[in-house]
């Protein structure tokens, strides 16, 4: 079971230095990642307080990595689409 994940690491390594075959493309990767990490972090953050605040009125909010890679990569209708299947979920 240890393979996977080193599959994993080495096909995106692969993938990174393959966007980086020319040294002027460092900086832009490394913005776009930073930026990319960021956002994912603030949507935790979101979705935690979403989870927090909504738990009072009995809303279920899940909080994991695809919910929180969905808010980070739509934004703001992620999180209506994340609410969306919380309500749904916890009503019907």
């Amino acid at each position: 079971m240890m393979w996977k994940p080193i599959v994993g690491f080495v096909g995106v390594l692969f993938f990174f230095f393959l966007l980086m075959r020319t040294r002027k493309h460092w900086g832009k990767a490394i913005e776009w990642l930073s930026i990319f990490w960021f956002r994912i972090a603030f949507s935790f953050v979101l979705l935690f307080a979403l989870h927090y605040l909504l738990g009072f009125a009995g809303l279920f909010v899940p909080i994991n990595f695809f919910s929180s890679l969905l808010v980070a990569l739509l934004g703001i209708p992620g999180v209506a689409s994340v609410l969306a299947i919380s309500i749904y979920y916890n009503f019907f």
